[in-house]
């Protein structure tokens, strides 16, 4: 039995999309707000589960793993606990988060239609999100210079399914795909600390269970970076873990390094 709960919204503008929403759908405000926690609480979970998980996860990556190095002024700490610690104290800002997947069939159909033939990202998608990523870093007071966007989840289906499942008129031989999905979106306000660079344009998604299994030397190996200092983890969701080079800064080096793009978009192409 569902129990009656009491919400205050105190920001003006939120109260007002909301009202916008539950008009153009034809629903109640506490249905709306219903639905949207629903839709949430995968993410929730995972936020609440991951606390400790991460502590744990951390602990298996960084033990066993191959030492390439030893951080200057940081003797008796491996390199990728200190790569880390820089990452999360100085260059890691905050996480937002992109709810697709309770959008409605006017705005995917405005929004995510997939015109190519591969899983790949389209010119449309690609787009929207960077319209997405470049609200989160308006919104922000702090300085944002770089944002990570990663797929958690990437669904594609007929335009015809969901139409038909708002009762609006249905073309049967319509051919056009749409995409959706829930990101977590990281904001960070640097990729460049004393003398080491984290390269987001490298950013990679991996299960958990091949971390636990093999370490993270045991899967970088194939990833064909080897100059990278270390490899440290930055996101944690479910059953993935997203995972980016770190390079010393050095003259042999430097001209090779070449900084991401102020956005990058992380997804997987094969499910």
């Amino acid at each position: 039995m569902a129990k009656p709960t009491s919400i205050n919204i105190s920001n003006a503008d939120t109260l007002r999309v909301l009202d916008e929403y539950c008009k153009t759908r034809g629903i109640s405000r506490s249905s709306a707000i219903s639905t949207l926690l629903d839709a949430t609480t995968p993410i929730l979970k995972d936020i609440t589960s991951h606390y400790q998980l991460a502590d744990e996860l951390n602990k298996r990556l960084l033990s066993g793993v191959y030492k390439r190095g030893i951080a200057p002024r940081q003797n008796t700490v491996a390199a990728e606990k200190y790569c880390l610690e820089i990452w999360n104290n100085n260059l890691y800002l905050k996480n937002e988060y992109e709810f697709d997947s309770v959008n409605h069939d006017a705005y995917l159909r405005s929004k995510r239609p997939h015109y190519r033939r591969d899983r790949r990202l389209g010119k449309i998608e690609t787009r929207h999100i960077n319209k997405i990523c470049g609200e989160f870093i308006r919104r922000e007071k702090s300085p944002v210079k770089y944002v990570c966007f990663v797929y958690v989840q990437r669904v594609f289906f007929p335009e015809k399914e969901i139409l038909k499942k708002f009762d609006i008129p249905v073309d049967p031989n319509s051919p056009l795909v749409l995409v959706a999905g829930d990101a977590v979106v990281l904001l960070a306000k640097d990729v460049f600390y004393d003398g080491y660079f984290f390269d987001l344009s490298k950013a990679f998604i991996i299960d958990v269970v091949d971390l636990m299994r093999s370490g993270v030397n045991g899967i970088t190996n194939t990833l064909n970076e080897p100059n990278a200092y270390c490899w440290i983890p930055i996101m944690y969701s479910g059953s993935i873990t997203v995972i980016i080079p770190v390079f010393k800064i050095e003259p042999d080096n430097v001209s090779k390094l070449k900084k991401p793009n102020a956005i990058t978009i992380v997804y997987r192409t094969k499910e």
